[in-house]
């Protein structure tokens, strides 16, 4: 549903278990009258290489040619979202 929503974000964390991982910080999204905004909002002793960020109605990216999930570099936000949407974010950071 529309509204600011934030996300903490980790580093490590095999199997998706964030009490093995590192906090590199927040997420912040904006849903508002179709349009997702992004933020990411990464702790200071980091530094931000890469974001790649999906928004749409999928649970997963699919990529149209092979119906298979996308990588984090062919992420996207799909324009002009209603209702119900999932947001995926991943970050490539580096120890400033």
């Amino acid at each position: 549903n529309e509204g600011d929503y934030s996300f903490d974000m980790f580093a490590n964390t095999a199997n998706c278990d964030i009490t093995d991982g590192e906090s590199l910080g927040t997420v912040a999204v904006s849903y508002e009258s179709g349009e997702v905004l992004v933020t990411y909002n990464i702790n200071k002793e980091y530094e931000l290489m890469e974001s790649n960020t999906y928004a749409g109605k999928n649970m997963l990216p699919l990529s149209k040619s092979t119906n298979t999930v996308q990588i984090p570099g062919q992420y996207n936000i799909t324009k002009d979202l209603q209702g119900e949407i999932y947001i995926i974010t991943h970050a490539v950071v580096c120890l400033k």
